[in-house]
């Protein structure tokens, strides 16, 4: 979506958005019950890769919940990308950080003044992530940018056909990036199904999950740079501005080495101190400093 959107914005060809947002909506559709299948048996793969019996019925009794919010992630997502690529930004951040407002204190709520206890944790962000393409269809309709997708000559229904086509197209674009932002994910689930073997895996686990919080958080600093890159050159590429694109991708580059340098610093000088925010057992923190 970033790279197909930035680069007909680019161009002009905004009518092109709708036929990509519903070629998006098929391929997404299309992963919809595979996902379901592997998240709603997780604790099965889970016990497969020889995880600790209560942690993996934990985990899967957990994503057995969570997996229902999947469509309202999936539709968010494509309005987010081709309300990006049009550089409309600052009211998909607002609705997500009001989703995070809302998860935050519903999952407090259920967690401690409820008898679901971590479960909590799964209905709030269900909840919540039901609630960002709520936000985001009446964002739209406030600004009916959508218009532009779908102009009288290229309606949501004649567009189908049109779409269907594109479908391998996504894949062909979608698959090389998807496996590449796997590889990077894949590193830490690898770590977390080791941290699973260990003696203590709850200890152990706690300790990674740590690690994982703190790694997200650097990592959505480099995720929201590479997607504003990728839709600066898009839209270069698409007005056919190849040294525009060539500057952007210098500038970027720089960027991200000085935003690598700075969090490296701050995690260097904050590691005795960041632990003890995620959680509070001793060991863990001390086993969390070393790590």
């Amino acid at each position: 979506m970033d790279t197909l959107c930035s680069q007909t914005v680019g161009a002009g060809k905004l009518y092109n958005l709708g036929m990509y947002f519903q070629s998006g909506l098929i391929v997404l559709a299309s992963m919809y019950i595979p996902s379901v299948i592997l998240n709603y048996h997780a604790e099965f793969f889970l016990l497969a890769l020889g995880l600790d019996p209560v942690v993996a019925a934990l985990a899967g009794t957990y994503s057995r919940v969570a997996v229902w919010c999947l469509p309202g992630v999936f539709l968010y997502e494509l309005l987010k990308k081709i309300l990006q690529a049009q550089n409309i930004v600052n009211p998909m951040a607002y609705i997500a950080v009001i989703s995070n407002v809302v998860y935050g204190a519903l999952g407090y709520f259920l967690c401690y003044h409820t008898e679901l206890g971590f479960l909590g944790a799964a209905y709030a962000r269900s909840i919540s992530n039901t609630l960002l393409p709520i936000f985001a269809v009446a964002y739209l309709k406030w600004n009916p940018v959508y218009k532009l997708w779908w102009p009288a000559d290229h309606s949501v229904s004649s567009q189908w056909k049109a779409a269907l086509a594109h479908v391998p197209e996504f894949f062909a674009l979608g698959i090389p990036g998807m496996l590449m932002m796997l590889m990077e994910w894949w590193a830490f689930e690898v770590c977390a199904v080791l941290a699973g073997w260990m003696n203590d895996p709850v200890l152990s686990i706690s300790v990674h999950s740590v690690l994982m919080s703190l790694s997200a958080q650097a990592y959505s600093l480099f995720l929201g740079l590479s997607i504003a890159t990728t839709v600066r050159l898009g839209n270069a590429l698409g007005a056919n501005e190849p040294r525009r694109a060539h500057m952007i991708s210098r500038v970027a580059l720089a960027v991200a080495f000085v935003a690598g340098l700075l969090v490296s610093i701050v995690f260097m000088i904050t590691h005795d101190y960041l632990p003890a925010i995620f959680i509070i057992d001793r060991a863990a923190i001390k086993y969390e400093d070393v790590v």
